[in-house]
């Protein structure tokens, strides 16, 4: 749900994240890395998983293809949190635009019905069934974008975790999800490559 902005906001507001920042994040955070397996195996997880969290009606059902679009969803939501980093080394330029052009692709396949009062704008899914849940998703990242929020949401900078977190930093520079263990590991990896490098230099 998208309240209309308060002239008396203050930027200050968004170093918490919001509600819709932090469904977000838990579905991008369900995919594997070292830390962690593959949350959504099947169908079945996947959709226990999106009525915990209110993004799915009871009745409704999931099939095969929910999924793979559910898991295609995520994995592109990763390469953009990953570009919100700033670091041209975080994410391939070409990446980044084939995980683009995926997101518009599943906006025009799970559209978005706005309701509009005098002080709200609710988006809720043209559709029902299993694709609901996918637009419930695709209307919280809007609601992110027209919040000023969604450039905080990034992926973690370290290659072996890349779990998303909302950056709560006044001037949005965070990198790591955490500066323990992520931040140090990335440290010490940098450390070692500058003293390789050091090593390597041939004496004149």
């Amino acid at each position: 749900m998208v309240s209309t902005p308060s002239s008396t906001s203050a930027t200050s507001s968004h170093l918490q994240p919001s509600l819709a920042a932090e469904q977000v994040l838990a579905f991008v955070n369900t995919r594997a890395n070292k830390l962690q397996p593959e949350q959504f195996p099947d169908a079945v997880t996947l959709e226990r998983w999106l009525q915990e969290h209110q993004l799915m009606n009871p009745e409704d059902v999931l099939t095969d293809t929910d999924l793979q679009e559910a898991l295609q969803l995520r994995a592109a939501l990763v390469v953009v949190l990953l570009s919100h980093l700033e670091d041209p080394e975080a994410v391939a330029p070409e990446d980044l635009q084939q995980a683009t052009a995926h997101l518009h692709h599943l906006a025009r396949s799970h559209p978005l019905i706005s309701l509009i009062s005098d002080t709200e704008v609710s988006l809720v899914p043209a559709r029902s069934g299993g694709s609901a849940a996918l637009g419930r998703l695709l209307g919280l990242i809007t609601e992110l974008v027209l919040t000023g929020r969604w450039n905080r949401l990034k992926a973690c900078r370290n290659d072996g975790c890349q779990n998303g977190f909302y950056d709560r930093t006044r001037n949005g520079a965070g990198t790591f999800c955490s500066q323990n263990p992520c931040g140090a590991l990335m440290a010490m990896r940098a450390y070692r490559k500058r003293k390789q490098q050091t090593q390597q230099v041939p004496e004149s």
